[in-house]
Order: C-alpha cells, then sequence, then structure tokens
C-alpha cells in the first residue's frame, strides 16, 4: 500500500518513541518479535515509512530469477494439460472416423457425412491445440534458457507475444488452461518492464513481435504437416447435388 509522501512526513514529525512503544505494546507480539525490543521495532517502521516516503512498497518484491522460476513452473503445469487434451482429441477424431468409415459401407450416406463433418472439426481443434503445444514448448525453452543464463529482459519480449497468441487461440478450446497463460503472460509482461527500469534499457518491441510471430507461424505449420502425416483422409462422399442428379437422369439405353 502506498501512502503519500507529505503524509508520511507528517506522521514521522508526530511520532515519538514513547507514544510508539505505548502503541505497539497493547498488541501481541509473535514469537519471531517478543525477543526484539521495542526500539528495534520503531527503527524498522522507520526504514518502512521512509521506503513509502520515496514511493516504494513495505514489502520487497520477489526477486526475478525466483519468479521466473515460478512461471516455468506453471507453464510446464498448462503444457501437459495441453498435451493431455491433445490426446484426448486425438482419441475423439479416431472414434468419429471409425464411425463414418462404418457408416459408409453400410450406404447411409447421411450419417456417413455427419460424422465426417465432426471429425472435420474435431481435426481443426486438434490442429489449434498442437500448434499451442509446440508454441509454448518453444516459449519454455526460451525462459528456461534465459533462467540458466541470465540473458537480458529482450531475449523474455518474445515469450509474452507468444503466450498472449496461445491464450487467444485456445480461449474457445480449453478455457481454464487459456486463463492461466493468459495470467501468466502479464506477470511475464511485468518482469520485461522491471528489468527495463532497472537497467534503463531500451527493448525492440517490434523485433520481439516479429520472432514471436515466426514462431507461432512456424508451430502452425509443423502441427499441420503432423496432422496430415498421422490422420488418413475421410472417406469421398457423395454430394447431395450428385446424388439428386444421380436420381433424376434417366438410364441410357
Amino acid at each position: 500500500m502506498l501512502l503519500h509522501s507529505s503524509y508520511c512526513r507528517n506522521v514521522l514529525k508526530e511520532l515519538n518513541f514513547m507514544i510508539f512503544t505505548m502503541f505497539i505494546l497493547q498488541f501481541p507480539l509473535n514469537n519471531s518479535l517478543k525477543n526484539v525490543s521495542p526500539r528495534s521495532i520503531y527503527e524498522a517502521f522507520k526504514m518502512s515509512i521512509k521506503k513509502w516516503d520515496k514511493g516504494g512498497r513495505i514489502f520487497e518484491r520477489t526477486p526475478l530469477k525466483q519468479r521466473l522460476t515460478m512461471a516455468i513452473h506453471r507453464l510446464k503445469v498448462q503444457y501437459s494439460r495441453i498435451e493431455g487434451a491433445a490426446m484426448r482429441m486425438e482419441r475423439h477424431e479416431k472414434d468419429l472416423f471409425e464411425k463414418c468409415v462404418n457408416a459408409h459401407m453400410k450406404g447411409d450416406n447421411a450419417r456417413a457425412a455427419l460424422y465426417a463433418n465432426e471429425c472435420a472439426e474435431a481435426r481443426k481443434m486438434a490442429k489449434v491445440i498442437l500448434g499451442a503445444q509446440l508454441a509454448l514448448e518453444k516459449a519454455l525453452l526460451r525462459l528456461e534458457t534465459v533462467h540458466q543464463l541470465g540473458e537480458t529482459a529482450a531475449a523474455i519480449v518474445p515469450v509474452a507475444g507468444i503466450l498472449k497468441a496461445i491464450q487467444k487461440d485456445l480461449a474457445g478450446v480449453i478455457p481454464e488452461v487459456s486463463y492461466e497463460i493468459g495470467a501468466i503472460s502479464e506477470e511475464i509482461g511485468k518482469m520485461v518492464v522491471e528489468v527495463g527500469e532497472a537497467t534503463g534499457m531500451s527493448i525492440d518491441m517490434e523485433a520481439a513481435n516479429e520472432e514471436a510471430r515466426k514462431v507461432l507461424e512456424e508451430a502452425a505449420a509443423v502441427a499441420e504437416h503432423r496432422l496430415k502425416e498421422k490422420l488418413p483422409e475421410l472417406p469421398e462422399l457423395p454430394t447431395p447435388e450428385t446424388s439428386t442428379t444421380t436420381s433424376t437422369t434417366p438410364p441410357s439405353r
């Protein structure tokens, strides 16, 4: 909680050690403060007020490396959830494909077309999920490299862009994962701003956005290629126009 500097100065002028001691002794102290003298508590309080007066905060921020570690852990959890969703979607698509083929073999073209449409939708979702999984994998690799080698803030700027794109893509597919990735993206954005302010380093956002775009395009292309290799082609079904033409055309003599 931030306090206005003029208010803090007035507090310092009016506050004295005796009043502070009488006030603080009205409250039970926890075990960590029982052996601490009132003057030491008072001095610590004055130091906190000084931080407030400078526009700081009472509690220090969590170290950047620790926050980065937490972000990596949270992203790995979401990666596992995306991986699980990809496996479930693959099983669902396979089941729809088998039903489509069986209906086609029985001559039930209407039911086969229904399953074929659902199978096509499942493949679209599978492509989105796989693309998000591949892009998130690249984002994790970048963050782990930054964490281990201590690279500059500019190295993690593209990660924020990648995560925002993943959040948008998964919003209609896995909303709970999309929400969590969005929160992690905001946290990484805050880290970039803080490091930039602390070091005075300017960041080329245009270059970072371009790198993020290339990563996303590559992930989408790889996902499409893998699915084409993995999934069989849907059976060709007669269209309603073809069926109508066939039934209305008189047989040739």
